[in-house]
């Protein structure tokens, strides 16, 4: 009876075989270690696959392998020893997710420079080591950010507000803190927000849309770039405090790695450079397969996004399906 049932186990192994090729060939491909640390020192390659829970996630870097070390977007530049990509991880398509974050937990035991108290806790003045006083950062990926009141203009002068501000609840104790509040000597409102993806950003810094006197997301007058005086589109961050890279780096390296003297410009050169080379995106999943194929989707996969057109609103439809359907290729 067995030796009938041979012949079609050895067709079904093949079977089984043959459908997890892809996932056995990329997991050899892929990066041991997912996590970069500050310093690392390693070569980024120019295409780089991580796993997730839903298939692959790919890196494209338009320049080809970078060069890691003495960069100041992996190097430990501030004094807190994190680096621009402690929280913008190319495993996580250059942000940062909740499922990193307790990995981290678990493997540092709270040591990792990503929950340094200065943004990495609820609130600064929490107790070290204990998971509570992360909660926010372990439980959702989210990072304090510390807002002066009143707001600050791009020239650095405090913006007369037309409105107060009352904390009516206040879960992690840091907006009623007495160092850190709304009432403290340096008045600050804190917010809590995923680290925005550092990739794709030619897309977020086009200025051939969205360019006006005023800001869509909420009404007030547009600033100006302080370098080249030009109005800017304002979408850089989600309540668009930053006007651009520049500024948003310089911010980022004051506030989130406690930066001292502030960026050199070799460093804000490097920092910038790579930003705007890097794209990231899912290029396969567990169910659909394979998305960026040569004869499939073409708007799919993260080098349709570093050949993609900038300004234009709807950009996959206009890129892709209608230059299709007009040129008669489907």
């Amino acid at each position: 009876m067995m030796r009938r049932f041979r012949p079609y186990i050895f067709v079904l192994l093949v079977l089984i075989l043959i459908g997890s090729w892809p996932r056995m060939f990329s997991t050899a491909a892929r990066t041991i270690n997912a996590w970069w640390s500050p310093g690392n020192g390693s070569i980024l390659r120019a295409t780089v696959q991580y796993e997730n829970p839903s298939g692959w996630l790919s890196i494209v870097n338009t320049s080809g392998d970078v060069a890691t070390k003495n960069n100041a977007f992996f190097d430990p530049i501030g004094s807190n020893g994190r680096a621009c990509v402690t929280c913008h991880q190319p495993a996580d398509g250059m942000s940062i997710s909740a499922e990193s974050v307790r990995q981290r937990w678990g493997i540092t035991s709270g040591s990792d420079p990503l929950f340094a108290a200065v943004d990495g806790k609820n609130c600064p003045d929490l107790p070290d080591a204990y998971p509570q006083s992360h909660s926010l950062l372990l439980d959702r990926g989210l990072i304090r950010v510390a807002l002066p009141w009143p707001p600050k203009g791009a020239d650095g002068t405090s913006v007369k507000p037309e409105f107060t501000i009352e904390v009516v609840r206040d879960p992690t104790g840091c907006n009623t803190n007495s160092v850190y509040g709304l009432n403290s000597p340096s008045p600050t409102v804190s917010v809590y927000r995923r680290p925005r993806p550092a990739a794709n950003l030619k897309y977020i810094i086009a200025d051939s849309f969205g360019v006006g006197r005023f800001i869509a997301k909420n009404g007030q007058p547009a600033e100006r770039d302080p370098e080249t005086g030009k109005l800017v589109q304002m979408n850089m961050m989600a309540d668009a405090r930053e006007l651009t890279l520049k500024t948003q780096a310089r911010s980022a390296a004051s506030g989130h790695l406690q930066l001292k003297d502030g960026l050199t410009d070799a460093q804000l050169e490097q920092i910038i450079g790579f930003e705007t080379q890097v794209y990231a995106a899912q290029s396969y999943h567990s169910e659909g397969g394979e998305l960026a194929e040569s004869d499939g989707p073409p708007a799919l996969g993260p080098a349709a996004l570093a050949r993609g057109r900038t300004g234009v609103l709807g950009n996959n439809t206009t890129n892709f399906w209608e230059s299709k359907i007009f040129d008669n290729k489907f």
